[in-house]
This record gives structure tokens, sequence and C-alpha cells, in this order.
């Protein structure tokens, strides 16, 4: 960071300095600087420590203050006094807003955008810091979140590949982009530039595992991925939860398509549920594998319940709609009906996303197989299954869906259906043993079927 200077603008003084990106921030206090660079390091790397900037009652600046209000309108905790936190910081960067830079300014219309619940205009925002300060890649991070949430794979790709070009031998882009050609089908591409983030960041980029991780997964390379995920798993300890928990999912994927249940059940109980049982997004990983294991017959004991007992609190939050589709079916799993009619009356009624019948719909499929009633389930799944994309989530985490799609058919004794898709996934999945046994209970079905 380069030492404070002082400049004039309009006959006033204001101080500036430098962040880890090169850019001008209107500070004269060392310490801003440093719980700044430490929270972003921190928001790109996955870290523990985000909670710097707002500790700091007496230091702060236009910069800190505008991400202490974007930090409370995307937060997934979905508190009271949010909306007046965040207002606060708004008000406060405000004051200070003619001595501020360009790039202060256009992140504090973000946050304005935000309270208004203008996602769209906020990224808008975000695209602009892009384009003009194309060294900071926060903008190109949060920017990447909005497009994921709404399945906007080639924007999501797009942003990233602007950051990686302006700054190739930064930490961080490559795994941004890694995964935004991943989420585009692009899987050779993502492997070159994921392990050429792997080796400029020394091994240390938790995203850029997670990225490698989707490539071996669509690739059906287990004993890769496996291998590669659990040999930086040690490098996971220092994260935020999220980020521990959802690479420890995926290295539990790879051990369900092997058939390795003792590590599946291991890594379930040990590295994926209990670590923030709060949390969202650790919730949906524990949600997604007890479903894929029952979809395989695969017995969960009660897991279900505890899972469902920390889902209950949130089910007025509606983060995304893929969360609350993960919070139905867990909800239905485990019979607490009035907690999941509230939350289905919750989506229909308030229409909390901008894919208002999607999710609906989606959710009211999902309910029915959750309580075994597979031909509604098949009624409302089929007319939305291609557009399910749109709900967030990456394609590993929606997965589940397609999965359940296929299971659906199975038990409605749409054998041939069911079979097509088998056949197709075991072209892309030829190891995984789940695939290779109900093809064969398909195909055992369907000749006596013939023979009959």
């Amino acid at each position: 960071t380069q030492a404070t200077r002082t400049r004039k603008t309009g006959g006033r003084e204001m101080n500036r300095a430098t962040d880890q990106f090169g850019l001008d921030i209107t500070t004269s206090s060392p310490e801003v600087v440093q719980v700044l660079n430490t929270f972003t390091s921190n928001l790109l790397g996955y870290g523990k420590e985000l909670d710097g900037l707002i500790k700091m009652e007496n230091e702060h600046s236009v910069l800190t203050d505008a991400y202490c209000a974007i930090g409370k309108l995307c937060s997934e905790k979905k508190g009271e006094n949010r909306l007046q936190e965040a207002q606060f910081y708004i008000d406060r960067a405000k004051k200070s807003s003619d001595l501020s830079t360009e790039r202060e300014k256009i992140y504090v219309k973000a946050a304005e955008a935000l309270l208004e619940h203008n996602f769209e205009e906020a990224t808008q925002h975000y695209e602009e810091i892009v384009k003009k300060f194309p060294s900071d890649i926060v903008a190109a991070k949060l920017g990447q979140e909005y497009y994921f949430n709404i399945g906007d794979t080639a924007s999501l790709l797009k942003i990233a590949e602007k950051s990686l070009k302006a700054n190739p031998n930064s930490l961080y882009v490559h795994g941004m982009t890694a995964f935004g050609l991943v989420e585009n089908g692009m899987l050779k591409e993502a492997e070159q530039v994921a392990l050429e983030g792997e080796k400029l960041s020394g091994g240390t980029d938790p995203w850029v595992h997670h990225a490698m991780a989707h490539v071996c997964e669509m690739q059906g390379r287990l004993d890769d991925g496996v291998k590669f995920m659990e040999d930086r798993s040690d490098r996971w300890d220092n994260l935020n939860s999220f980020m521990y928990t959802h690479n420890w999912w995926h290295v539990a994927l790879f051990h369900l398509d092997m058939d390795d249940m003792d590590q599946v059940y291991s890594i379930y109980d040990n590295k994926l549920w209990g670590v923030q049982k709060d949390c969202a997004q650790d919730q949906i990983g524990a949600v997604s594998l007890l479903w894929r294991l029952e979809m395989r017959k695969f017995n969960v004991g009660n897991r279900w319940e505890d899972l469902a007992d920390h889902i209950a609190p949130r089910i007025s939050d509606h983060v995304q709609p893929y969360i609350d589709l993960h919070y139905v079916y867990a909800l239905a799993r485990c019979g607490k009906e009035e907690k999941l009619q509230e939350l289905m009356e919750n989506i229909e009624n308030n229409q909390p996303y901008k894919q208002h019948q999607l999710t609906t719909t989606t959710a009211k499929a999902l309910v029915a197989h959750a309580r075994g009633d597979y031909d509604t389930c098949y009624s409302l799944l089929e007319p939305v299954l291609s557009d399910i994309k749109h709900l967030g989530g990456s394609n590993a985490q929606l997965d589940v869906i397609t999965q359940t799609w296929t299971d659906t058919l199975m038990r409605t004794s749409q054998h041939q259906k069911a079979l097509s898709l088998l056949e197709e996934r075991a072209k892309h999945r030829p190891h995984t043993v789940s695939v290779k046994r109900a093809i064969n209970e398909v195909k055992s079905i369907l000749s006596r079927e013939r023979i009959k």
C-alpha cells in the first residue's frame, strides 16, 4: 500500500491512499487501508475475517461504508434492522461524496440500488467499475454473484474474462474465470485456466480447487477429482464455512458416485454438516447430499431431523430460489407440515423472486417427490425442466433436480424415457456405479415387460 497523500479539489483538501488493487481510496487512515485490504482478500479468498469493516466505529471511508451497505443488503441473514443499517452506511458515505473518487461514488450507487431491491441496476454499476477500473476484482466478483443467481452463464463468464484479461497475474481471477467456463460447458478450457491459477496461487485458491472439482465431476473423472481435492483439503481449514463445507460436498459427490459409502457418511457427519448450522449454503449442501443418497436407496438414518430443525427458522429469508427449493424438500421429507406450508405460502403470495412462476411450480413438484407423490411431481416438473438453470445454483447443484426427474420417470414406470436419460448420463459419467446399477435395473424391467 502506498503512503497517504493529499490532493485538492474544489478548494478543499482530500486525503488519498491506495488499496491492494492499486486504486485510490479516500482516507488518511493507515488502519482503514489495512482493514479494507484484509476484507477484500478474505472476500475473494473465502476467509473468515469479514467483519473488520463493521467493527470500525471511528475510522471509516466512503468505500468501507459502501462495502458495509452492500454486505448488509446481500447477506443471507435477513436481520430485522439490516435495511436501516445499510441506509446508515449509505448516508454516511454520501456525506463525504464530494471528496470521494469516481469508483467510490459508483459503489455507493450500487448500494442504493440494492436498497431498492434492484439487483440488476447494482450489477450494471459493478460492470461500470470493471470497465473503468479493471484492476478492481471485487466488482467482478459481485457481478458474477448476481449472474450466477439468475442463471446468466454467458455474463457470468464474460465479466470474469474481462477481469482476467486486465489482471493476468492476480490472484482469484483464474478461479472466477474457470468457474464461468465450467458453467458454459467449456471444460477443457476451464481446466487449463484453473491449473494456471493453481500454479500462480501456489495451490492456495479454494475457488480454483472448486472449479477443478466441477470439471472432474462433469467429465466423470472420479479418481482424479478425489485425489486433486483431498490432496489440497488441508488448505481449507481456515476458510469460511461455506467454502470449507462446499468443497467437501464436492468430495462427497465423488465418493457417492464410486459407491464409497463409508466416506460419504463420514464427510457428511464430520466435514459437511455441523460447521455452521445456521448458514444457508451449509444447509443446502447437506440437504442435497441426503436427497441424493435417498434417491439411490441408501439409508440416511435420522439426519433429516436435525437439518430441518435448523432450516425452519430460515423460511422467511428467501435468499435465492435454489436455496428455498432445498428448504421445501427437507421440510417435506421431515414432515414439518406447518413450516412447509408457511414457506410455500411465502413463496407463492409474497413473490420474493423474479422467477416467480418457475420457483413456485418447481417447489410444488419437489414437495410432491419428497412425499412420494410421483405422478404429481411428473406433471409439474416436466414443463419447467428446461428452465431450471434460471433458478440459480451451479450445474452440479441443479443436477439434483435432473436426478429427481430421472427418479420420477422410473417410479412412474416410464422406463424407456428413464433409460435414455441414464444412458446419456453414462456417456459423461462412465464410472458412476449408481448409473450402471440403474441402467441394469431398467433394462431388466423392460426385458420382463417385452416377455409379457
